[in-house]
């Protein structure tokens, strides 16, 4: 199969344009046109940086676990930017890593980190407890198990205000109740004193939202916000993502593997595989038109409730594990498009389209293809 026969093969997934759990293209269009002008002044003056950022887990059998390998991602001012993939691709680290919270045996290895125009890596602790909640705030993956289950709401939400802005009593309190109200939780004096098993999930989300909101944070983390809630409940923190940043011009940074959410949302998309930066590029250009074969994989593996219409193959294989060093593309074993160059160059991202859409796969650099490659098994 030769390159251009591979090139060829690209498709806009079928999961995406019939699914009723996506935006339509219109839709997605229109978005990213309203936000143009705010993209174009993060792309001036990006707020956050990142730049080859590695990490790795230093297990005691002596293996390493290498969760982030060389990614490159930039945030601007009021924008927000999705970042999908499979469990264990290495979302959750990568966030973690931005506010230097890597858990033990885990430390970050290589990379740069820029936040405006400090670098977070050389912080000193002091310096980095002030960039964490005050200027970059995260919402975690359980929001139950993020919120201490012996204190109550109102007195975790006001160590926060003491924390960050020396407010104590009752103007402690007022500020408390002011943000529960803002990210709509009612009747929200009385359930200041109530504790976390009293809430539902997505109560319990808003109050970590509420809680993050209280620094006026210019970048707010979501981690896996929507997971384990009711598609109405999803659809309400979606909401109140949104009305954060109209409302404050937040920017956000939101990791989930439900596509549709991220479609929903994002500015930008960027897909992770095996610790990589596999793709990226506006929602519109990520889901109408995948550039890699694991993006496109993925949307199409999205159930589609259409009568008649049958299921996507499941993925072939399993993906390999992150301690092995193999040579080559490593979404090779799994994909339907490899062929004999796959097994020995490391591809990098590069540009799929004229825009900023860009994959990393040997499909888009000629110079690895040669015209009468044959397809690897």
């Amino acid at each position: 199969m030769n390159g251009a026969n591979l090139r060829a093969g690209r498709s806009s997934a079928p999961g995406f344009r019939a699914s009723a759990s996506f935006p339509s293209r219109a839709k997605l269009g229109d978005r990213n046109a309203r936000s143009d002008d705010t993209m174009m002044d993060a792309g001036r003056s990006p707020l956050l940086v990142v730049e080859n950022l590695s990490v790795s887990f230093f297990l005691d059998n002596r293996q390493v676990l290498r969760a982030v390998d060389g990614v490159d991602l930039e945030i601007g001012r009021g924008e927000i930017v999705g970042l999908v993939g499979e469990s264990g691709s290495g979302k959750t680290v990568f966030a973690l890593s931005l506010l230097r919270l890597v858990p033990a045996p885990g430390r970050i290895t290589a990379g740069r980190i820029r936040w405006k125009d400090q670098d977070v890596l050389t912080l000193t602790g002091r310096e980095m407890r002030a960039v964490r909640g005050r200027q970059v705030a995260m919402i975690f993956q359980d929001p139950q198990a993020a919120l201490n289950p012996v204190r109550s709401v109102g007195a975790q939400m006001e160590a926060v205000m003491r924390l960050h802005h020396g407010m104590k009593g009752d103007d402690a309190r007022d500020e408390a109740v002011r943000l529960l109200r803002l990210v709509r939780i009612p009747d929200a004096e009385r359930r200041l004193a109530q504790y976390p098993h009293e809430f539902s999930g997505g109560m319990c989300q808003r109050i970590m939202i509420a809680m993050a909101l209280a620094c006026r944070p210019d970048l707010l983390i979501a981690d896996e916000p929507t997971a384990s809630l009711d598609v109405t409940i999803q659809a309400q923190i979606m909401d109140l993502l949104l009305e954060v940043r109209e409302r404050f011009g937040t920017s956000i940074l939101l990791i989930s593997h439900d596509l549709g959410v991220v479609a929903g949302l994002c500015d930008r998309v960027g897909v992770m595989y095996l610790g990589r930066l596999i793709e990226s590029g506006t929602a519109t250009e990520v889901y109408a038109s995948p550039g890699h074969p694991y993006t496109e994989a993925l949307l199409a593996s999205v159930p589609v409730p259409e009568p008649g219409r049958r299921p996507a193959p499941p993925m072939a294989g399993e993906a390999p594990s992150p301690m092995d060093r193999m040579a080559g593309c490593r979404f090779r074993t799994r994909c339907a498009k490899a062929f004999n160059p796959c097994a020995d160059v490391d591809p990098r991202l590069r540009p799929v389209d004229p825009g900023g859409h860009a994959a990393a796969c040997l499909l888009y650099d000629d110079a690895s293809v040669a015209p009468a490659a044959t397809q690897a098994h």
